[in-house]
């Protein structure tokens, strides 16, 4: 029943806010991973489901205000667990989604020659967090963490991942994906980034050091890593 209750209605007019989302998810499934297909959903369903609620029927008649008003709703906190207020942070990822789907509404739909984006002239702080840099004893930690491993594979292969990680600023995902193939002599790596983009990054020395003593103690010259 929760899950029923949370999902938009299926129908609607031309330019009902449930179909303007339904076109603009089916259009961005043909060049976004599924990653981000998630990410659209999680953000602009609860917007759909708000508009519902209000019975707004026509997504090219909403105004700023309605935008402002969805805002001061969804700060209260529709969190997976717990209820507690979204930060800037959060807040900012719904604006910059809400944005993008009514960029894609104006491309789509018939609009006034004096329409402007309603999302756009809303400013939004940006979220509260900093990049976080680890000190030497913070990394020294972790290698000593990860040398008290007695299996000689694992611990190397931790090694080279977080080594390669810390070198070249890569995502999660983008480092487990990748292929010692994709590794050069040089340093440099070309990974698959978001949204299918090709991007080359340096692992430097000590990157290409511990991938190839990891594959030595496998001794496999080529592997996923």
């Amino acid at each position: 029943i929760r899950r029923w209750m949370n999902t938009p209605i299926a129908g609607g007019g031309h330019n009902h806010p449930n179909t303007v989302y339904k076109e603009f998810m089916a259009e961005r499934a043909s060049f976004v991973s599924s990653e981000t297909l998630r990410y659209y959903t999680e953000k602009l369903e609860p917007f759909i489901l708000w508009c519902e609620m209000h019975e707004f029927a026509d997504i090219t008649l909403i105004e700023r205000s309605t935008i402002g008003a969805f805002l001061v709703y969804i700060r209260l906190g529709r969190r997976k667990h717990g209820n507690a207020p979204l930060n800037n942070g959060a807040i900012k990822l719904h604006h910059q989604t809400l944005k993008t789907l009514f960029n894609y509404t104006g491309e789509t739909r018939s609009m006034p020659n004096e329409w402007a984006n309603p999302v756009a002239v809303i400013k939004v702080k940006p979220g509260d967090a900093s990049r976080a840099e680890y000190s030497n004893q913070e990394l020294t930690k972790i290698f000593e963490i990860i040398s008290k491993n007695d299996d000689e594979i694992l611990r190397l292969r931790n090694i080279a991942l977080v080594t390669v990680l810390l070198n070249s600023a890569l995502r999660v995902s983008e480092l487990l994906s990748m292929n010692t193939s994709d590794l050069g002599e040089d340093g440099r790596l070309t990974v698959s980034g978001k949204g299918g983009k090709r991007r080359t990054v340096t692992v430097g020395a000590s990157g290409v050091r511990a991938v190839n003593l990891y594959l030595a103690s496998r001794n496999e010259p080529t592997a996923h890593l």
